[in-house]
């Protein structure tokens, strides 16, 4: 399998809508098994009190990113947990004071201490690869949008902001957006560097960017989502929209149970560590990694990980422009329909998502 596009840290914030996979998670999961990313699509899951998961990833930064957004979780307030990321302003000694209280591992201490030292001590909330290529690509929408950017900014009911899509939304804009959103060509040269994946589904990209925008615009409102914001402004300016693990809802929950989980860490690939983790897992979070497969793995994973599950183990899946068809699903039941309600509503409509459950045997 090529890693290529996961070396380093490609994600800071959250390509994801976390709130997805905690809803689908039941109170008190013996065993979680989830892909780090940022650690953003982690914390979250936490709230429910899982006794352990187990956090994997390629990349060594990402894994060092995910345990200091934990470590934050159990030692600091929501509010502090809210600057200390970048949600809110913090001043950059506060900063490298906090995280010098902090209790990481040696090896994760080191890797955390070079990427905030580089940076200044300031947030790391947008240095990820994937927040940068929105932020250049948000450059690019507020110049064709002009000041329909500001319009959007400002609506707080769903109902007046459809009004305007219909009779006043700059639709001529909006399609020329559209059209350089559909070039890979030039997400090959924000992002993936080659790496994008390998589309398969029908349709162009225009028109899976196009129909993504239609399915949010048709239940949130651009400050209730992340993604519209970093793709609108810039960055994260309506806390309401922020990514799940700065809901204050959930977060004493994820401080508390935090405090007794316990959290293993593995780095390298993710069947290569299967055998590593001893107790069998009731929950897998895959990310989009799954896109990015081989062919000679990417229809064969679920049977990979299948002696590692126990019965009734849900598996959460995203695709990103290329979706395993011919995935081997012999001893699992999808239960995608069942959820459709949840996924309709996933914040950023990025992924194509299926949810499989591990059969009785």
């Amino acid at each position: 399998m090529s890693y290529e596009y996961f070396n380093k840290l490609n994600y800071t914030m959250s390509n994801e809508d976390s709130e997805l996979e905690y809803k689908l998670l039941k109170e008190g999961t013996n065993h979680v098994l989830s892909i780090a990313g940022s650690g953003s699509r982690v914390i979250p899951l936490l709230a429910k009190g899982p006794k352990r998961i187990s956090i994997c990833d390629y990349s060594n930064e990402q894994l060092a990113l995910t345990a200091t957004r934990i470590e934050t979780v159990k030692q600091l307030t929501h509010p502090e947990f809210l600057a200390f990321w970048g949600y809110k302003e913090m001043l950059p000694e506060l900063r490298k004071s906090i995280f010098e209280s902090l209790t990481l591992p040696l090896n994760f201490h080191e890797i955390m201490t070079k990427i905030f030292t580089e940076h200044n001590w300031n947030s790391l909330l947008y240095i990820g690869k994937y927040e940068k290529m929105l932020m250049s690509l948000s450059s690019i929408t507020r110049k064709v949008m002009g000041k329909h950017i500001l319009i959007l900014s400002a609506f707080e009911d769903h109902n007046e902001f459809l009004e305007y899509l219909y009779t006043k939304f700059p639709k001529y804009r909006w399609g020329f957006l559209i059209a350089i959103f559909g070039n890979s060509t030039m997400f090959n040269a924000l992002l993936y560097k080659g790496n994008h994946p390998k589309k398969n589904i029908k349709g162009s990209y225009s028109s899976y960017y196009k129909s993504m925008f239609s399915r949010l615009f048709q239940f949130l409102i651009p400050k209730e989502s992340f993604f519209l914001q970093m793709l609108f402004f810039g960055k994260v300016i309506f806390i309401e929209g922020a990514p799940f693990e700065a809901d204050k809802n959930i977060f004493s929950d994820m401080k508390e149970a935090a405090k007794s989980c316990q959290i293993d860490y593995y780095d390298g690939d993710l069947f290569e560590n299967l055998e590593k983790i001893e107790q069998k897992i009731d929950f897998v979070s895959f990310s989009d990694i799954l896109s990015y497969f081989p062919e000679n793995l990417e229809k064969v994973y679920l049977q990979k990980i299948k002696p590692y599950l126990t019965e009734g183990a849900i598996t959460v899946h995203r695709y990103y422009f290329r979706v395993n068809k011919d995935l081997d699903i012999s001893g699992f039941n999808q239960t995608t329909d069942q959820h459709s309600l949840l996924i309709d509503k996933e914040k950023t409509q990025i992924y194509i998502i299926d949810t499989y459950e591990k059969e009785n045997e």
